[in-house]
């Protein structure tokens, strides 16, 4: 399976650079026997950050493909002091990315596990994979129907051929300048309403978030199965000292040793 390319995406501004760099790193960690290309959705990047990357993605034998989107093409978006413009990047998938299929990761997440039975997971009659986001109900405001559910779109395994032949793209962007007054996570919420409830459910060991391990039937379920993603959901993050995340040691174990990577070979991120 070494020769079949997992593809990746993220969507990153510079500040995030630090914790895209863990993320990946644990990704590479914990699939080493998978082949790898990694997509970045950006608005600006230094030639440097560039060759950092690079160099961890040369490690794992993995192929980066850097793709710097123009800000001004989202103007008239919402967005807020917890979302940015970068939030809307990874609408763009099935324009940049060749193939029908890849998956998405949100920068603030560890991969914990292996992700081959996520990435293979049969998607071709779904607009794409994800997990129940159980912290937020929105049901009627956004038009769902009454047996859809709400997914966190911080982990997606996308169907890029179903949604580009759908332009879902355009409706998505659409329903969120339109609608604004519905809006509570950006695309989020516009890919909800326009999927409504077109989508393959996940298994939560896929997008473990932070609120379910404030929820009984969650937090029992961790303690059984380890979770394969987690996502550090929220306004507070493991790399703020305030912080009390129950995984927030998985994340340093990561950051260090990607600080250590770049000291041996005498870069900085």
């Amino acid at each position: 399976m070494k020769n079949l390319k997992y593809k990746i995406l993220f969507t990153v501004d510079s500040d995030y650079l630090p914790h895209f760099a863990t993320a990946l790193y644990s990704l590479f960690l914990n699939n080493i026997s998978l082949h790898f290309e990694i997509v970045l959705f950006t608005a600006k990047i230094s030639e440097s950050d560039k060759f950092k990357i690079n160099k961890i993605c040369l490690k794992y034998d993995a192929i980066l493909n850097i793709i710097v989107l123009d800000e001004k093409h989202f103007e008239g978006l919402i967005i807020s002091k917890h979302f940015k413009v970068s939030n809307y990047f990874r609408l763009y998938a099935a324009d940049f990315i060749d193939g029908d299929k890849c998956l998405y990761l949100d920068s603030d997440v560890i991969i914990n596990g292996s992700i081959k039975n996520l990435y293979e997971q049969d998607i071709q009659n779904f607009y794409l994979a994800a997990v129940e986001d159980p912290a937020y109900n929105n049901h009627k405001e956004l038009g769902l129907k009454p047996n859809a559910k709400y997914f966190n779109s911080g982990v997606m395994l996308l169907n890029l051929k179903k949604l580009r032949d759908n332009r879902i793209r355009d409706k998505v962007l659409n329903f969120v300048k339109t609608k604004s007054n519905v809006i509570k996570y950006v695309d989020q919420c516009g890919l909800n309403a326009v999927i409504n409830g077109d989508w393959l459910e996940l298994n939560a060991e896929y997008n473990c978030q932070s609120y379910m391990l404030l929820k009984s039937n969650f937090s029992n379920y961790f303690k059984s199965i380890r979770p394969v993603i987690i996502h550090y959901t929220g306004s507070s993050k493991p790399w703020q000292f305030s912080n009390i995340h129950p995984f927030k040691y998985k994340y340093w174990y990561y950051r260090v040793k990607v600080i250590i990577f770049y000291v041996v070979n005498r870069e900085l991120i």
